[in-house]
């Protein structure tokens, strides 16, 4: 994971600042930021493919995550067409948060030969859900 997320930061940092200040990890995920306490994007490596991410878990009251994922989803066509794509809305109903996702191909059981491509989407999809959901995510008044 570590050369991974190191190549996909240095990659990554000629396009958007996302992930700029970001260390390298031997986890399967790399955070950034976007504007506001509570909200997360991120990248992740499962064993059978690539994801990126919007986490909400609002901290304090556990009901200002459902209620700024439902201003969200209630704006999901206006996302999901800045987004250039349909996404996955998941209220995950038990947990503290709630995910606005995308999937892609690629894992980190892909080859290394692959990497560049999986980073390529990884990067693209970042970019693109952050220009999404950026301003939204600010106008949320929760």
């Amino acid at each position: 994971f570590r050369r991974f997320w190191a190549q996909l930061i240095e990659r990554s940092t000629t396009r958007t600042q996302l992930l700029a200040n970001r260390t390298t990890t031997t986890d399967h995920w790399l955070s950034a930021g976007i504007g506001r306490v509570g909200f997360n994007l991120s990248v992740s490596l499962t064993k059978d493919e690539a994801q990126v991410e919007c986490y909400i878990r609002v901290p304090g009251d556990e009901s200002k995550s459902t209620m700024a994922f439902e201003a969200l989803r209630s704006r999901q066509a206006e996302i999901e067409q800045k987004f250039g794509g349909p996404l996955e809305w998941h209220d995950l109903p038990g947990r503290q948060g709630c995910r606005i996702c995308t999937h892609l191909p690629g894992s980190w059981k892909s080859p290394e030969p692959e990497w560049l491509a999986i980073q390529d989407r990884m990067i693209d999809a970042l970019i693109r859900l952050d220009g999404a959901l950026r301003q939204p995510i600010q106008a949320l008044t929760i």
